[in-house]
Order: C-alpha cells, then sequence, then structure tokens
C-alpha cells in the first residue's frame, strides 16, 4: 500500500511508465530462474556463479512461490550485503519441470509448518 501512495506521489509520466513495466512483467513468459536449484537429497539448495546457500519459503499460490535465499554465513561482507538486498525470488510454475516443482513445494510447505531452517533433513528433524 505504502508503495502505491509513495507511486501516486510522482509525475503522470512515472507513474506512466511503472504501469508499463509492471504489464510487460505480467504479459511475458516467465525466464528460468537465475540461480540454480538442487533438489537432491533431503537439501534444498540454491547455487549461482560461487554463492550457494539454503532455500525457504515466503509466500505461495498455486502457480508461483516467493522463496527467499538464504547466504552462506562463510562469505565476504560484501557479498553478504548484495545478497541481503537480492534475496527474494518469484518461482513460476512452469520455470521447473512438473516433478521438481511439486516436489519443490511440498518440502517448502513442510520445513515452514515445521518452523526449521531448509537446510535441515528429515532425519535431523526426527531426532
Amino acid at each position: 500500500m505504502t508503495t502505491v501512495l509513495a507511486i501516486l506521489q510522482w509525475p503522470i509520466e512515472l507513474q506512466w511508465l511503472v504501469v508499463i513495466i509492471w504489464g510487460i512483467k505480467l504479459v511475458r513468459p516467465p525466464q528460468p530462474p537465475s540461480f540454480l536449484l538442487d533438489l537432491s537429497k533431503d537439501v534444498l539448495h540454491w547455487q549461482r556463479q560461487g554463492e550457494s546457500g539454503a532455500l525457504s519459503l515466503l509466500y505461495q499460490t498455486e502457480y508461483w512461490s516467493v522463496v527467499m535465499l538464504h547466504s552462506d554465513p562463510q562469505q565476504s561482507f560484501l557479498k553478504r550485503l548484495l545478497h541481503h538486498l537480492c534475496r527474494y525470488r518469484w518461482l513460476y510454475r512452469d520455470q521447473l519441470a512438473e516433478a521438481d516443482y511439486r516436489y519443490l513445494r511440498s518440502r517448502l510447505n513442510v520445513e515452514k509448518l515445521i518452523g526449521l531452517p531448509a537446510q535441515k533433513n528429515e532425519s535431523a528433524v526426527s531426532k
């Protein structure tokens, strides 16, 4: 709501520019994620150009999810700061194979319900 109020105070040209950009984002087909997901074993990890970390669910609908990428604490301060500024990612249903997307959804939902970080596996949960 605050974002909408801030945009309404901008000049009309900038308002139209924002509406056009949002319209393009809604119409264009989703691009593949800018990071790789490791769905193997019982661990959900993301990887990108020398960076990696855990993955957790922030919000979810039937067709898309907002995930949070947790950085590796052993990275440099600058990399962790840059990661903190862009840690939320949108994942659309058609960006992944159907089986991978279903597995990802079920794992993220289970981990969110239990309240555990994404890097814990089920054997650690049962202890």
